[in-house]
Order: C-alpha cells, then sequence, then structure tokens
C-alpha cells in the first residue's frame, strides 16, 4: 500500500507522523511524507530514507492581521503543489498529523477522492483538524475527552511516541552519561523545543534557597538557546550537580536519568510520560490555543499520576515552598506510579493502531 504523511511544522505534528510511518515501513507500505517548504525535518527525514516533498503552506495569526492574506495565498498555492504531487504519487490513503499543514493536501485528497485520515494530538483538537474533520474517513484522538468532537468517527488511538522511549537505559549508567552523581534524586527540566523562559526562571530563581538539598537532589535542565549559559552560571554558583543544554538530542536518557520531571504539558511530553513512567509537575503553557495543555496534562494529574501548576499562580517564592515539599518528601511522589493506573490509552500502541486504521478498508 502506499501511505502519504502530512507532518511537519512542530515537533508535536511530526514526531507522532515519524512513528507511524516506521510502522507502516515495517508493514512493507510505501511511505512519502508531505512538509512545508523550508521545514526543519528535512535531515530527519534523510536521516530515515524516508521520501518527501514540500509544499507552500503557512499558520493564521489569531487577529485580523494583513500577514494572513499571504498565508491565503500559500494556502492556494500548497492546494495546487498537493494535487500535483497526489496525481503524480497515486497514493492508497492520506495521514495528516494535524495543523496548517494538513490543509492544502486534505483538501487536495477530497477533490481526488483518496480517503483521509487525521491524527488529533492535544485533548482539546485543533482548529484545522476540527474544520477537516467532515472530510475525514476517521480520526485518531490522543485523548478519550476528543471524541465528542468528532462523533462517530473518532476512534481512540493514543499519541504515537517513537520507540527509543520504550526501552530506557539503566538509570544509573543515564546518569554517568549526563556527567551526574548515580545515587542523587534528579529532576528533569524542559519546555518545549525552544525552551520555555518562564520555567527556566521558576527554577533557577529557586536554587539560592534551596541550597541545603545541593547533596542530595540534581538536575537535568534543557533550557532552549537563550537561557542556557544563564543556567548553567547559576546552577554552578550556587553548588547543583546539573546538566544543562539548549536541545536535548536524546530524551530517553534523559528521561532514564531522571526521577521527576518538571514541564510544560505539550501532548507527546505528556504521552511519553505515560510511556516512561515518570511523576510530573506540570506547567501548562498559558497561550496554548484552547488550554489545551492544561487538558493534556489533567489526563495524569486526574489518576493522582502528575500535579498541575498554573504559571499565573507560580509568582514569588510559591514555586520555592513546591520545590522544598518535593526534595523533602519524595516518598509522596515516588509511589504514583506504583498504583499500576489502568488507563484506556498506551501510547506504546498508538502507532501501531494507526497504522492499522489507516489501512483497513474504507467504504
Amino acid at each position: 500500500m502506499k501511505i502519504l504523511i502530512a507532518a511537519g511544522g512542530t515537533g508535536g505534528h511530526f514526531y507522532p507522523g515519524l512513528a507511524v510511518a516506521r510502522e507502516l515501513l515495517l508493514r512493507q507500505d510505501s511511505v512519502f511524507f508531505i512538509i512545508k517548504k523550508g521545514d526543519y525535518v528535512r535531515p530527519l527525514l534523510d536521516r530515515e530514507n524516508i521520501p518527501y516533498f514540500a509544499i507552500s503552506a503557512g499558520g493564521f495569526k489569531r487577529s485580523l492581521h494583513p500577514a494572513n492574506i499571504l498565508v491565503v495565498l500559500k494556502l492556494i498555492f500548497g492546494f495546487f503543489e498537493s494535487l500535483r504531487l497526489l496525481i503524480k504519487i497515486k497514493p492508497n490513503r492520506l495521514l495528516v498529523m494535524g495543523g496548517y499543514l494538513s490543509v492544502p493536501p486534505a483538501l487536495a485528497a477530497r477533490c481526488l477522492k483518496i480517503p483521509v485520515f487525521l491524527h488529533e494530538q492535544n485533548a482539546i483538537p485543533g482548529l484545522a483538524n476540527r474544520c477537516l474533520s467532515w472530510l475525514a474517513a476517521k480520526v485518531a484522538v490522543s485523548f478519550p475527552s476528543s471524541k465528542d468532537v468528532f462523533g462517530k468517527k473518532a476512534v481512540v488511538t493514543g499519541n504515537p511516541i517513537r520507540k527509543e522511549f520504550l526501552s530506557l537505559p539503566n538509570p544509573s549508567d543515564a546518569r554517568k552519561r549526563w556527567g551526574l552523581v548515580p545515587g542523587n534524586l534528579t529532576f528533569l527540566v524542559f519546555g518545549g523545543s525552544l525552551g520555555a523562559h518562564r520555567v527556566n526562571q521558576l527554577v533557577i530563581e529557586s536554587l539560592e534557597k534551596l541550597t541545603s538539598f545541593v547533596d542530595q537532589f540534581q538536575f537535568i535542565h534543557i533550557t532552549g538557546p537563550s537561557d542556557v549559559a544563564w543556567a548553567q552560571s547559576h546552577y554552578k554558583s550556587n553548588g547543583f550537580h546539573a546538566y544543562v543544554d539548549s536541545y536535548c538530542h536524546d530524551m530517553p536518557s534523559a528521561y532514564a536519568a531522571s526521577d521527576f520531571v518538571i514541564a510544560r504539558a505539550g501532548a507527546s511530553t505528556v504521552s511519553e510520560i505515560m510511556v516512561v513512567k515518570k511523576p510530573a509537575l506540570f506547567i501548562p503553557y498559558p497561550l496554548a490555543t484552547g488550554g489545551h495543555q492544561t487538558a493534556n496534562a489533567r489526563y495524569l494529574a486526574d489518576q493522582g499520576l502528575a500535579v498541575i501548576y498554573e504559571q499565573k499562580n507560580l509568582a514569588g517564592g510559591e514555586f520555592v515552598g513546591i520545590l522544598k515539599n518535593l526534595m523533602e518528601f519524595p516518598a509522596q511522589w515516588q509511589s504514583w506510579w506504583g498504583k499500576n493506573p489502568q488507563m484506556e490509552i498506551n501510547p506504546a500502541k498508538s502507532a501501531s493502531m494507526i497504522a492499522d486504521l489507516v489501512r483497513e478498508s474504507v467504504a
């Protein structure tokens, strides 16, 4: 079977698509990608030896802005580029992973009567998938709360994660790899691919009030490019063992080395934590569309597997108190995942489920 996947622009859309692509390739299917022009994912696809094609695409600003005129033109160009591409490749199926990149190829596939499948990463569906759901054969959703939006077309699959997260290295070996103390409890702190400045601030500005814990606790902190030097200097001046970098190329090893995660709540992060089973403190990005990061995090928080703190409520010394509580009473959170929760979704199986869904016959 020949399957075309539209995924790119952000890691949250691309990496789930890549996980499905790998599963399809194992089944001897032919897989192609549609990405946007200039997309950063090109070398990743080259490394995977997966052919790809670039189209014009752009996202709308959430206001009446002159730049939206250019976005409309890009979508029109993208539609005709997609139409030519689909006629050339003649795929049996199109899988779109959400975001503005999904719109041109989905509309072109509809015109050519090629079955379209959507995947929605977040607990609160994005605008593109909401608008495109009318033309989809099925919609794979990552969280049960999304089912009502898409009705009978919705199938709960979870959000696919890469196979590297399914078998983590030994924690002690992973800590040595990061230059950390093997026996110390370790906090993993990160935002998105560009970091999260406010999360960085909350942690870094708390360090000087947590120095009584320097011999017990340590950090892996992925800051994004803007804050790395500032963060490194503060960990050093306050005496904490820490590995600090702008970007992490080996998140499975970072998870393996950690005992507790402090992070934003993108769908991929939440899905990874479901698989690696690490207790987490989520600080959802407050400007995420529709509050979808808070909704993502709530799936774990409602089961007692994570805690959520809204960024606006963490001013002043309040975050210091939260970290002190985590450090003074680790038994409270170390036992969270020992409850063996029964979750409706398992991201470890999501890529396989979506591959099954896409490959099934369509009436």
